[in-house]
């Protein structure tokens, strides 16, 4: 009883905080055909953070999952997670600690964020759309 006691606890934790990543909320009964991209890319994220035994998370242009970003990073860093990202957002690179600048194919740099760079914050509800535009 103990042992299924703890899968569900680990369960309700996934979707938790799957929920806290996506402005629509769902619930275990939401059958996966029935999730959008977002609610899908969070429960993802929720996974890996909290059933993953991996140490290391490869994410492609999080700015694109319709996820809270920055949150998503925090849940993995907070899972003691190594997160690498791939991101066109300056913003969210200057999160980072250190950032690999890639040029023609190659690692052409390592960047190590300062803290005045990692206070950058834009102003609530400002954001960087595709392709640049503010």
């Amino acid at each position: 009883m103990g042992q299924a006691t703890g899968v569900g606890q680990t369960i309700s934790r996934c979707f938790a905080c799957a929920n806290e990543l996506v402005g629509e909320k769902f619930s275990p009964d939401t059958k996966e055909t029935q999730l959008s991209g977002g609610q899908s890319r969070a429960l993802m994220i929720a996974d890996t953070a909290h059933l993953s035994l991996s140490p290391v998370v490869l994410i492609d242009e999080i700015e694109n999952a319709g996820i809270d970003r920055r949150q998503a990073i925090r849940i993995l860093a907070q899972r003691e997670k190594i997160v690498f990202i791939s991101t066109h957002d300056p913003l969210l690179a200057l999160s980072a600690d250190k950032r690999v600048v890639i040029q023609n194919g190659g690692v052409s740099g390592i960047l190590t964020t300062s803290p005045e760079e990692k206070a950058c914050d834009p102003p609530s509800g400002w954001e960087i759309q595709a392709g640049g535009e503010v």
